[in-house]
């Protein structure tokens, strides 16, 4: 277990500081390439966890950080699509973004880039 984010390679201390500092309840799952578990069949025991601590799970959203991968959504969608999904930064422009994170003044470390081509 590395215990970094992949894709984003932000370690998960730093997610956990961040729900703690929002006072947002976080369940990790752990996702390993080697376990022979699929992604689906994992978020789908993390879901089987939260429901069994959260009687009324009606109320119960998946919120995503997408982007612009249409064949992600479409993909989460299809699997997860018998849950409330919702993506709230989809096709928001990378220059709104930026002015949004600018204004806000809150103090940000770059954890991965990509080198425009």
């Amino acid at each position: 277990s590395t215990r970094v984010i992949a894709h984003q390679e932000i370690p998960i201390e730093t997610v956990l500081k961040q729900a703690q500092h929002l006072e947002i309840p976080l369940l990790a799952i752990p996702l390993s390439r080697c376990s022979g578990e699929t992604y689906l069949s994992r978020i789908q025991s993390g879901l089987n966890a939260i429901q069994s601590r959260v009687p009324d799970i009606s109320k119960l959203t998946l919120v995503f950080g997408d982007l612009h991968l249409d064949h992600i959504r479409e993909w989460r969608e299809k699997e997860l699509g018998q849950y409330p999904l919702e993506y709230p930064l989809w096709k928001v422009s990378y220059d709104d973004l930026m002015d949004d994170l600018e204004k806000s003044k809150i103090r940000v470390v770059l954890s991965a880039a990509t080198k425009d081509g």
